[in-house]
């Protein structure tokens, strides 16, 4: 079983974690991802703070494993920072803004911190900050129905990426564990690539955990029946 300093962190069992993806993830699913051994989050930005609150309530009632909860900083976050706190949700991830003054007080609380970037800058700035786990951010997954079309990157261009970015991140704090999410990691086969090209510990997965197997049932299903065979009608002439 591959275990990485990720799962020293967090206490979790496999290095794998699953975006808090807005609204979409609820605390069945957080917790079902925890219970399984990796870390499932919960995604704040579309409820409000006492629908947070239940929803932390529902995931502890669901799973006694760590679990994380998303800020997207660019949305109104101080009082369900606050509640975050109060509650101590282990792991409080970020992105979309600068999460300077929320990796102080998470780390004043005796929390984990994490945090996702797009850009070498913005790591080098995040990781001076003393964030616990940074995340390359390698553009819109791929695959599926909705998955990035042709601006997509390659597996090349997408590692050189989150590398670029890995690199940075340790000239400014060589203890910050890195991960990688999105663009071409759609799939176990291309995770495993990540860490062959990558220092990358760990994946973050979204529409490669929720969408994307999803439609690959659903339009797999569709073709079973579409192949049924049709009997033929005994009577000439039958409306079909």
């Amino acid at each position: 079983m591959l275990r990485t300093r990720i799962c020293e962190l967090f206490g979790i069992r496999h290095p794998v974690m699953q975006a808090g993806m807005a609204n979409y993830a609820g605390p069945e699913l957080v917790a079902a991802v925890s219970n399984a051994g990796g870390l499932g989050i919960l995604g704040a930005v579309d409820r409000d703070v006492d629908a947070l609150e239940r929803d932390i309530a529902a995931i502890r009632a669901r799973t006694s494993r760590p679990f994380g909860v998303n800020l997207v900083l660019a949305t109104p976050s101080k009082e369900k920072l606050a509640l975050l706190l109060q509650q101590r949700v282990p792991v409080i991830a970020t992105s979309w803004g600068d999460p300077t003054a929320v990796i102080a007080q998470v780390r004043e609380h005796g929390l984990r911190s994490l945090h996702q970037v797009q850009t070498e800058v913005e790591a080098a700035h995040v990781a001076a900050a003393g964030v616990d786990v940074q995340i390359a951010h390698a553009g819109w997954t791929t695959g599926g129905l909705a998955g990035a079309g042709a601006s997509a990157m390659s597996l090349p261009q997408a590692a050189e990426h989150c590398q670029a970015i890995f690199e940075v991140t340790r000239q400014e704090n060589p203890d910050t564990i890195l991960l990688a999410h999105g663009g071409p990691y759609d799939v176990p086969g291309n995770v495993t690539k990540l860490y062959e090209m990558t220092d990358a510990v760990g994946f973050v997965g979204a529409s490669s955990i929720e969408r994307i197997p999803i439609e690959r049932a659903v339009m797999e299903a569709v073709s079973s029946f579409k192949s049924a065979p049709l009997p033929r009608l005994q009577k000439v002439g039958a409306a079909v």
